[in-house]
């Protein structure tokens, strides 16, 4: 982005603050999805939680060591592992994805438009030159469990006030 933009670098220290800030609100995200898998016992978007939590930690590691030039993107194993992160992130998104869908008559409409849209998301980040793609549908899946997570919120405070 730099190059193409000219535009001057992040410090090391902003650039590590946002990578925190990312990872805790993706893990809160997720967890609160794990926890959603567990209450409609769906033991693969739990697992998938989890992976994903354990799997962005390295993500952000990484992707951190890069922004700092302790790893050089365009050597060898650079490169090798810019294309397995994009691959193993498509994973993630794929596996939440298919828990989402092959729960939908459980979980509801909406649940089987974010397990597809989460499947597109997902097999274009494993493919990775659709990646540009899968960009846009990881986003409009992560849109859709949040607006599915607040409805489970709110189902669960309806039936605490009956009680």
């Amino acid at each position: 982005m730099y190059e193409m933009f000219d535009t001057g670098l992040l410090s090391n220290s902003v650039y590590g603050a946002n990578v925190i800030a990312e990872y805790v609100a993706m893990s809160i995200l997720l967890i609160a999805i794990a926890h959603y898998g567990l209450l409609n016992e769906s033991s693969l978007i739990k697992n998938a939680s989890y992976g994903a939590i354990a799997f962005l930690f390295f993500f952000y590691i990484l992707d951190y060591s890069f922004y700092s030039n302790l790893l050089d993107e365009n050597g060898g194993i650079g490169l090798v592992l810019s294309f397995s992160s994009f691959f193993l992130y498509g994973l993630i998104y794929l596996f939440l994805a298919i828990g989402f869908f092959t729960h939908r008559e459980q979980l509801g409409e909406l649940a089987k438009w974010a397990g597809i849209t989460g499947i597109i998301g997902g097999v274009s980040f494993c493919l990775i030159i659709l990646f540009p793609l899968g960009i846009l549908a990881t986003l409009a899946f992560e849109v859709m469990l949040i607006i599915l997570l607040y409805r489970a919120w709110d189902i669960t405070n309806k039936k605490s006030l009956k009680h």
